[in-house]
């Protein structure tokens, strides 16, 4: 995955898909983190920083700050990470960003520590998780509350935090037993594709330009 994430990202530089070499850079922090490489995960993140800043979008700010107050949190930076994570929920709300903004406040419960730490956080995130169970936001929460497990799992002392975390625990739970045969299906499907250069490209905006294999027409 590393090296595709990389590879990606050679190609990307220097075209206009600007969103996705964003996206690309916040995943490849996203995959350090998940393997506690912090360092380069830091690293990362600081590369992508500048080009996210000069995007103007919501939503990329958004990821920026939920992602570094993710990492924060891996390395037991609580109030760093609360920081990051609430600039992360303003700018989901102000793009009226449903699923992402309720991804983030379980992250930030996580952080603050539960309901004393932040209890208009868990005033919101206890709605959304009481009607997320048949809702369209079950997959993106319970990989969210699969990853923040650490954090929440000591929650579960307070019986209101414990009644309303027990369905979703119990979802993680049978998701985790599929994993084996999932990742056994998936490496077997697994192919490199080699990304070429396209024979045909039209730059649309500015000064149209039509271009076959690099030569202007």
């Amino acid at each position: 995955a590393e090296k595709a994430f990389f590879k990606a990202i050679l190609v990307l530089q220097g075209t206009d898909f600007q969103f996705l070499y964003n996206y690309l850079g916040l995943t490849q922090v996203r995959l350090a983190r998940h393997l506690s490489h912090y360092r380069e995960a830091r690293q990362n993140l600081n590369t992508v920083e500048s080009s996210i800043r000069n995007s103007g979008s919501n939503y990329e700010y958004g990821l920026f700050h939920l992602e570094r107050g993710c990492l924060k949190l891996s390395e037991q930076a609580k109030s760093a990470a609360m920081a990051d994570l609430e600039l992360a929920l303003e700018y989901f709300q102000r793009g009226h960003l449903i699923a992402e903004a309720a991804c983030t406040r379980v992250w930030l419960v996580a952080a603050s520590g539960g309901v004393k730490g932040s209890p208009q956080a868990w005033s919101e995130l206890q709605d959304v998780l009481e009607k997320g169970q048949s809702g369209p936001l079950f997959n993106s929460l319970l990989q969210v509350i699969r990853r923040s497990r650490p954090w929440l799992a000591f929650l579960q002392a307070d019986e209101r935090i414990a009644t309303i975390l027990a369905p979703w625990m119990d979802s993680i739970a049978k998701f985790e037993m599929q994993l084996p045969a999932l990742r056994r299906r998936i490496r077997r499907v697994l192919t490199s594709v080699t990304i070429e250069n396209p024979g045909l490209s039209i730059r649309a905006f500015s000064k149209t330009q039509v271009r076959i294999r690099g030569k202007p027409l």
